[in-house]
């Protein structure tokens, strides 16, 4: 072989020896790029899954809470409720009932 082809051979084996290292590290950046951008993802994630949790237990309270404002609603508006205040505020009773009281002695 001639000088010139050995020096050529040369030249070539260290150019792809440099476009290897050059691969390499931009392989190993995209995957560093990657990986980071999934984990700051599933940091994302545990997240909004923690607020989906407190906000599905605040939709439960509130519907307990509706359940109970209902409830009191029917009540204010039965004869039963205007029975309770005519008794407790008002003192009245209906003609036929006995009432007992403990003595003041």
């Amino acid at each position: 072989m001639s000088g010139r082809r050995k020096s050529s051979i040369k030249n070539t084996k260290s150019q792809h020896g440099a476009s290897m290292k050059l691969i390499a590290v931009l392989v190993i950046a995209v995957c560093s790029v990657l990986g980071f951008r999934t984990w700051r993802v599933n940091q994302e994630t545990k997240q909004y899954a923690e607020v989906r949790d407190v906000l599905i237990e605040e939709i439960k309270e509130e519907e307990a809470r509706t359940g109970e404002l209902e409830e009191r609603a029917e009540y204010l508006s039965s004869d039963k409720y205007i029975e309770d205040v005519a008794r407790e505020k008002l003192g009245l009773i209906y003609e036929d009932e006995i009432i007992f009281r403990k003595s003041g002695r």
